[in-house]
């Protein structure tokens, strides 16, 4: 009768002369004629893997992806590798070279795993940290979730603006991000890259600002936003809170703008104006206005939302912003300031920031709880503190009131308030880069300003 047998037996050496017995269940024993031997047992474990990062250098942060490749050798061949953060747990490397695209902080150690499952010892270990970028005028900036930098400011839960203005903005955050930018030869700031009005449709740009008193740099002044001898838009007003016509809008498009000098309304705080004569050339005491490369830089076509708000001490940053972009004004003025609105033919694209771009503004662990309040309570729990547009002085937003003519202002304490437009604040020159404008060199810090071209 014919019959089989099998049997299973584990050899940890090379042996020779092994001899095959077969016992059946009556005690008959075959003994197999041929001695069998058993060689290429692999017991030597591949080498402990060589890393090379590519260029990247380890415990450093990046945005750009990360290129690993791993070599080792072994007597037979290396069949794979495996990543672990703490040499227990591992997890096969997916290719190699391994590229990390992914969001990632984390030390990882290698080893190399042979043909029979023979591992090697652990390399040291890599610390690989890569954040996810945000393209920003051609330079991948990583985006952050607290302390000071950059943060993504979502607009999906907007209740009285069409979902065009839906689009995600990202804004510099915190009490000193590094957001600060080489333009005019002067330092500027970056508020970040929002939605803009463009046509018919809502596009994004880069928006800055032109800091006081960073480096030694001198303030550009007070100004009143209305001389109070502007045309009227329909009624016989003393001063107006319409931007189309303001006194200031003329200054900072007209002499400002073209780098000269002319006609201007000065003061000092709280107080009226009286008509002055400001040389931007750079031959007076004030700041030189813009060079051709700046003015080249701005995008003149965009439309600037001037909507005002009906109160100051109720409104929360996502409100103001909301308001800015709507339809209501004081005195049926147009809620959109653009080269076909505007009176005197003074549209450079050179305005005041919004309410909301102070509100914004705010980072740390502050942040959460901030952008709930009223921007009027934002001198309260660390809010204004935290925010790097708040300098501890008057300045003018481009904002007014819906209830009279009068424009919001940024106090000393942090807080929002509304004046009379025919009173001295101070003033920062904000605008609009083009879309062809790029970041070519910097790191954003002070000490080393993003370059653009």
């Amino acid at each position: 009768t014919d019959w089989q047998a099998s049997a299973t037996k584990e050899y940890s050496a090379n042996e020779s002369n092994i001899t095959i017995k077969v016992r059946d269940n009556a005690g008959n024993i075959y003994t197999y004629p041929t001695a069998q031997s058993i060689t290429n047992i692999d017991k030597e474990p591949p080498s402990v893997p060589t890393v090379n990062l590519n260029g990247y250098v380890s415990g450093t942060e990046t945005t750009d992806e990360i290129k690993i490749t791993l070599t080792s050798t072994d007597n037979q061949s290396v069949s794979y590798y495996e990543y672990s953060t703490n040499k227990s747990s591992t997890t096969r490397v997916p290719n190699n070279p391994w590229t990390i695209s992914n969001e990632l902080n984390a030390t990882y150690y290698f080893r190399a795993v042979d043909h029979v499952g023979n591992t090697s010892g652990w390399t040291s270990g890599y610390t690989f940290i890569r954040k996810i970028g945000v393209d920003i005028a051609g330079t991948k900036i990583p985006l952050v979730e607290s302390g000071d930098g950059l943060y993504k400011v979502s607009h999906n839960d907007l209740t009285e603006l069409s979902s065009v203005w839906n689009k995600t903005e990202y804004r510099y955050a915190g009490a000193n991000p590094n957001n600060y930018v080489s333009f005019n030869n002067e330092i500027w700031r970056i508020i970040g890259l929002v939605n803009v009005k463009v046509g018919t449709g809502v596009e994004q740009r880069l928006k800055i600002i032109r800091t006081d008193g960073i480096d030694g740099q001198d303030k550009l002044g007070m100004y009143a936003w209305s001389n109070g001898k502007e045309s009227t838009w329909s009624v016989n007003v003393s001063y107006s809170s319409n931007w189309t016509i303001s006194a200031l809008k003329d200054m900072l498009n007209g002499a400002y703008y073209e780098s000269k000098s002319g006609e201007c309304w000065k003061g000092s705080i709280g107080n009226i104006p009286v008509k002055s004569e400001c040389d931007f050339s750079g031959n007076g005491s004030l700041p030189k206005g813009l060079d051709a490369t700046a003015r080249n830089m701005i995008d003149k076509e965009i439309i600037w939302n001037i909507g005002g708000s009906s109160t100051y001490n109720d409104v929360t940053v996502k409100m103001f912003y909301e308001r800015e972009r709507g339809t209501s004004t004081y005195n049926n003025y147009p809620v959109e300031w653009s080269n076909t609105t505007d009176v005197g033919n003074k549209h450079n694209g050179i305005a005041l920031i919004y309410p909301s771009d102070y509100g914004y503004a705010v980072g740390g662990d502050v942040r959460d709880n901030c952008l709930t309040k009223y921007l009027y309570n934002y001198k309260e729990d660390n809010c204004a503190t935290n925010d790097w547009i708040f300098n501890k002085d008057y300045i003018y937003f481009l904002t007014p009131s819906t209830e009279k003519d009068s424009s919001f202002v940024l106090q000393f304490n942090g807080t929002i308030f509304t004046y009379a437009t025919n009173i001295s604040m101070y003033i920062q020159p904000t605008l609009y880069l083009t879309s062809s404008t790029k970041i070519i060199d910097g790191t954003g810090e002070i000490g080393s300003p993003y370059i653009l071209k």
